[in-house]
């Protein structure tokens, strides 16, 4: 039963790090929020280029790619920006 234990997947410390609940909601229903991660792909850009280019972390770039955070609508603006494409086009289209 302790093995069993220790695949699951852990639950946060602390409420800070848990996800609205409309977050979870939708991440549930789409699978994904925002597609960084595709038009980072696409445009052949990598994770690191877009921290360097907005001042922020690999780690804070790689959890917006994954969808377990997600920016600012101002910071989105500036993603768009700086991958030189229209906000929309960083948005799940399905939300």
């Amino acid at each position: 039963m302790a093995n069993n234990e220790r695949n699951e997947q852990r639950e946060p410390s602390s409420p800070l790090e848990w996800p609205s609940r409309d977050v979870r909601r939708q991440s549930q229903k789409t699978g994904t929020l925002n597609r960084i991660r595709v038009v980072l792909a696409e445009q052949e850009k990598t994770n690191r280029w877009l921290a360097e280019q907005l001042g922020k972390t690999e780690h804070t770039i790689s959890r917006w790619c994954h969808n377990k955070s997600q920016p600012s609508v101002a910071q989105l603006n500036e993603i768009a920006n700086v991958l030189n494409v229209d906000v929309r086009t960083l948005m799940n289209s399905n939300l």
